[in-house]
This record gives C-alpha cells, sequence and structure tokens, in this order.
C-alpha cells in the first residue's frame, strides 16, 4: 500500500488530451501542483510509433489540422513550431469499381462544391451525378435539428454522393457509418449548409468568406501540418516536459469523494479531469454520477488495425497522390490506405515503398480474430489489386486500436452537454476531457484537454 500524497489536480488518461491538460496546467499555473496517471507503459494513447525497414513511422495520425486551435498552438508552446512540415501532397484518390479515380476538387469533407470538377473525376455513374445536380436547381430545406450526415447529405446530393465520397472520408475518420454519424457532433460546417436550399452553393459561400480572411483562413495556410520527424515526436516532447508528473503503469479503478476532494488510486486531489475513453470514464463515474456515466457508456467504440508496410521500391510503381479511400460499398477488407513516400518524402529511403493501410469500421469488425499476419496477408492482396505491386512486403507492422474511435450518434452533443451538466451538481470537481466528446481529431482532443485543464484552474481559484 502506497502512501498518500495530495495534489491541486489529479489527471487520468495520458493520451493527447490528458498530455495537452497537464501542459496547460504547467505553463499557465506553475503555482499549481498535479499529477498525470497512465495505466500504459507509456503516454500517448494512439500517438505512437514503430520502426519498419529501418524508418520510423507513426502508427496512428501522421498530421493534424492546420487551421483550427489546438495542435499548432501546442506545437508553438513546445518550441516545435519551426520543425512543422506538410504533407507534399493532398490529392487522393478513391477506389470505385475496380479503378482508383481522382478526389474532385472543391470537396469539402467529401461533399462536392463543384460539378464540372465532380463530373471529369468520374467517381459517379450518370445517375449518381444527374442526381446530385439537382441540388443546384431544387431547394431542399432541412429542418434545424440534429441528423445524420447520409441523411442530411442524401437529402441534398444523392446517396452515391454519401457513399463513394462523403462515408469513406468523413466516416472514415472515426471508422463510423454515416447513417448514424451525427451532422452536428462530426461535421458542424456541413450542418450549417445543409440547412440552405442548395448546399453546394451554401459551401461555397463558405469557401468565399474564408478565403476573405473572414474567420481567419486563408488559401496560402497549409491544411494538414506534423513534425518534420513524425507525430510521434510531440508526445516525445510533451513526456520529457512532464515528467516530474507523469506515473505510468498505474491503472485506476475507483474514484472515491474524501474531505476536500477526490481520491484516485494514491492520490487526492481537489479536482480531477479524466481524459479517458467513454467506457473507463463511465467505470469511474458509475457510483458518483449514474446519469454521467450512463451517457458515456452508451458511446459506442469502433476498433481499427493501422497497419505499417514496406515493399521493395523496385517492384512497385504507386500512382502519384497521397493515398486512396476505398467505400464500403467496394467491399474491400482494405478501409484507406495512404502512400507514405509521396505523402513524407522527405523521409522517404529509396530502397523501400511504405503503405499505410487501415482496416475496421464500426460495423466492421472482421479483423478482430485474425493473426496479424493474416491481417498483413489479406491488405497486401487487397493492395495488389489496386495499385502495381508484384512482390510481398519485406516488413511490416501491425497496430491494433480495439475499442478506440468513439462514434457521434446523432443527438450526441446534447447528451454530452447533459452529462457536464450532470457532473456540475453530482460531482463537482470532476471534469472530463478526450475524443469521446466533441472531436476525434488531435486538434479537438487537445483543446478538449485545455479546456477541462481551465475549468479545474477556475475552480481551483476559487478554492484558495
Amino acid at each position: 500500500m502506497g502512501t498518500t500524497r495530495h495534489v491541486d489536480v489529479v489527471i487520468v488518461g495520458g493520451g493527447i488530451a490528458g498530455l495537452a491538460a497537464a501542459h496547460r496546467i504547467a505553463s499557465t499555473a506553475p503555482g499549481v501542483s498535479f499529477a498525470l496517471i497512465e495505466a500504459a507503459p507509456s503516454v500517448g494513447g494512439r500517438l505512437g510509433f514503430a520502426n519498419v525497414a529501418g524508418v520510423t513511422l507513426d502508427t496512428a495520425a501522421d498530421a493534424f489540422l492546420a487551421r483550427v486551435p489546438g495542435a499548432v498552438d501546442l506545437c508553438r508552446e513546445l518550441g516545435m513550431q519551426n520543425d512543422l512540415v506538410a504533407p507534399s501532397t493532398g490529392n487522393a484518390g478513391v477506389f470505385i469499381s475496380g479503378a482508383i479515380k481522382p478526389l474532385p476538387g472543391g470537396l469539402v469533407l467529401g461533399v462536392p462544391t463543384d460539378l464540372d470538377a465532380l463530373s471529369a473525376s468520374g467517381v459517379l455513374s450518370a445517375e449518381g451525378l444527374a442526381r446530385a445536380a439537382e441540388d443546384e436547381r431544387a431547394a431542399k430545406p432541412l429542418l434545424n435539428h440534429d441528423r445524420s450526415v447520409g441523411e442530411a447529405i442524401g437529402i441534398h446530393l444523392g446517396r452515391e454522393v454519401v457513399e463513394r465520397l462523403v462515408d469513406p472520408l468523413l466516416g472514415g475518420i472515426s471508422a463510423a457509418n454515416c447513417d448514424d454519424l451525427s451532422i452536428e457532433a462530426a461535421a458542424p460546417q456541413l450542418a450549417t449548409a445543409t440547412l440552405e436550399p442548395h448546399l453546394m452553393a451554401a459551401l461555397r459561400d463558405q469557401q468565399a468568406i474564408s478565403q476573405r480572411g473572414q474567420i481567419g483562413v486563408t488559401e496560402t495556410q497549409p491544411v494538414f501540418l506534423a513534425p518534420k520527424q513524425g507525430v510521434h515526436t510531440l508526445v516525445t516532447r510533451l513526456s520529457e516536459t512532464l515528467a516530474d508528473h507523469v506515473a505510468v503503469h498505474e491503472a485506476i479503478d475507483q474514484i472515491e469523494k474524501v474531505p476536500g476532494g477526490w481520491k484516485v488510486g494514491q492520490v487526492v486531489a481537489t479536482t480531477v479531469i479524466l481524459a479517458t475513453p467513454a467506457p473507463v470514464s463511465a467505470q469511474l463515474l458509475a457510483k458518483l454520477d449514474p446519469q454521467a456515466s450512463q451517457v458515456l457508456n452508451d458511446v459506442r467504440m469502433a476498433s481499427v488495425a493501422l497497419v505499417l508496410l514496406a515493399y521493395q521500391t523496385t517492384h512497385c510503381d504507386i500512382p502519384q497522390g497521397s493515398g486512396v479511400l476505398v467505400p464500403r460499398t467496394e467491399k474491400r477488407f482494405v478501409t484507406a490506405a495512404s502512400w507514405w513516400n509521396h505523402k513524407w518524402p522527405h523521409l522517404a529511403t529509396g530502397d523501400h515503398t511504405f503503405i499505410r493501410a487501415s482496416v475496421g469500421r464500426i460495423d466492421d469488425a472482421v479483423f478482430h480474430s485474425f493473426t496479424n499476419e493474416e491481417i498483413v496477408r489479406r491488405i497486401d492482396l487487397d493492395l495488389k489489386d489496386m495499385v502495381k505491386i508484384n512482390t510481398g512486403p519485406v516488413d511490416s507492422h501491425v497496430a491494433r486500436w480495439m475499442q478506440s474511435f468513439p462514434q457521434y450518434e446523432v443527438g450526441h452533443l446534447g447528451r454530452i452537454i447533459d452529462a457536464e451538466r450532470s457532473l456540475e451538481t453530482s460531482a463537482r470537481g470532476i471534469f472530463l476531457a478526450g475524443a469521446s466528446l466533441r472531436g476525434v481529431g488531435m486538434p479537438a482532443c487537445i483543446r478538449s484537454g485545455r479546456e477541462a485543464a481551465d475549468a479545474s484552474l477556475t475552480l481551483l481559484s476559487g478554492s484558495f
């Protein structure tokens, strides 16, 4: 039995949200004591890395959105702003009927805004293109309430646009099915535009405002950025900065109310930040706040495997561009693949061609029972149907992210707000952070961690 120690804030969960919360406290409130507790052997959550054929590659996100607050701000605070680079290419394709078609220009989260570009891409059938074109002629106002992405976009542009563009791109971000995915939670930009009579025109208007700088975006800014040696180096820097406050290999199975705050493992704190996956947070809150616990417990989680493969370059002819999306209608094992050498040429060796492929969706769990070898074999078969590869991989790495992708089903944001309000009264001083709340991307997770830290500091300021 260890000795109980006292801090002002305890953070449970060492993923990017928890690390961002810890850094926020350390950098803005040096007089506040805190501890970060992580059950795994190291911090970082899904932002890990692996060595494949002598090259270190990210095993999850390999870049983050540059145009929204969060990740870029954190990199700047850590002195990494001059180390950020953009992918060399952002042009991707989509695999349709046995061929890779270029994604049309002007897409907004998979939604087309340019009929000519859409037609030239060959992604849609003649019938699908005609249905999408109806949006420019026939007004289709929608009720102002949350609904699925599939319904909201499909009413305007038809099912082919949803199935061949929006679902593989927007749904692919969280391994979701767009027919269940909340448009307000997953794509507020689209939610606003779908309330207009003509969706494509509304999105073009949004883009025009952006280009005039009225919402802080210019076309000269890159869409994505990453530290030059990989996203995992951001975790390394945070880990080094926060080392004195981090405890790993320390699982938490309950939180107890005690005089003056909360007991978490062997730590007593005035406030608690739960930067853990929804099921874990639900379990920890079960006795303290059943309502909030139930909301979090009801968040479904998808599992994904991200696989890194290295091929001999002399045996590969990979198309230009950053990669390919694979719609679920194609009934393939692979859901997406990125051409790593084209995307990040500054790290390419020349001898090997690297491909990052993903498998698994909320409604596709077939890989769960496969060995790593079987997963690699099936991906290799799919890739050889898509691009010219006449050899097997010389090295590979399989990262299984089980129950790691929260599903924002219709009404998600309202339920999260209810849970947070319940905590304010039933478990005051406990705050939520992480991907299960308002965004699965790195900037959203970082923002949620920082906001939870700010809420903790505000509460603490009234108790000192």
